[in-house]
């Protein structure tokens, strides 16, 4: 369905909420890796999507945001992973990463590890962690990283719903084979796994009809609660991929900037 909003997220895709998928690693993963680079390539457009009370109040556009957000999540998981690996300063373009097919439950099914196995090798990189955008499980698959979306509902005020979904993908340099992933995420006592994707609604403070009409205020908005998003769950993520520990992530979320006061947890 090409109009499906994240609120349908919520209702659709609930109970795979309550047992996301395990690492895909056993054992330990890194014993041959201590030194990492950091690859986000997150980019900076935003999926907006409403949902009319009909599909023909249906709309969709992106917003091309010059926000930076890659800098952040590098700076971050830089700092995070630096209590078990060298973190290695050399440049990498992410530009030609072609990353971007959803996983679903099975595993990542990219170009990820052929992007990895065509980089020039950089000596005393022993792998490449890469952050790329993803899509939850029950949403419209064309619809990653991070997104809005706003619900007309017959019986309820409008929702506002943000999302930002991603994998970390840990990729030996030297094979370019996936060594594990990890998926966003954050705690929550409402499912039985004890997580969830990061999502939040939120009050009606940050949709417009078109990428125009969106105000400076609004635009400011989106930014705050993506990056607290991004911050809350990135520690968790690298620790589902096994690269840090569950106290490190717990300590990453606390510190990650506050987001908009009207957006809270679904569960």
């Amino acid at each position: 369905m090409r109009h499906r909003s994240n609120i349908a997220y919520v209702f659709l895709a609930a109970p795979l909420l309550l047992c996301l998928p395990a690492r895909a690693g056993t054992g330990d993963d890194y014993k041959n890796v201590h030194t990492v680079a950091v690859v986000p390539a997150m980019g900076g457009d935003i999926a907006m999507r409403k949902s009319g009370h009909t599909m023909f109040g249906n709309a969709e556009y992106t917003l091309h945001a010059d926000w930076n957000l890659d800098s952040q999540i590098a700076q971050q998981a830089a700092a995070l992973l630096a209590g078990r690996f060298t973190v290695s300063g050399a440049a990498v373009d992410p530009a030609a990463l072609e990353a971007r097919v959803p996983s679903g439950f099975n595993g990542p099914r990219s170009g990820i590890e052929d992007w990895v196995k065509a980089q020039p090798r950089t000596k005393g990189i022993d792998a490449y962690v890469v952050i790329v955008p993803d899509s939850a499980p029950g949403t419209d698959p064309t619809v990653r990283g991070a997104s809005v979306g706003y619900a007309l509902l017959a019986l309820h005020d409008p929702v506002t719903t943000v999302t930002v979904d991603y994998q970390v993908v840990v990729v030996d340099a030297g094979t370019g084979e996936r060594i594990d992933y990890g998926e966003s995420r954050y705690p929550d006592s409402g499912t039985l796994s004890g997580y969830s994707p990061p999502i939040v609604h939120c009050g009606d403070v940050m949709w417009a009809d078109k990428a125009e009409d969106l105000t400076a205020a609004q635009k400011a908005n989106i930014r705050r609660e993506i990056e607290s998003l991004t911050g809350k769950s990135l520690g968790y993520a690298l620790a589902h991929a096994g690269l840090i520990d569950e106290a490190s992530a717990a300590a990453a979320s606390k510190s990650a900037p506050q987001g908009e006061p009207s957006c809270h947890p679904f569960f």
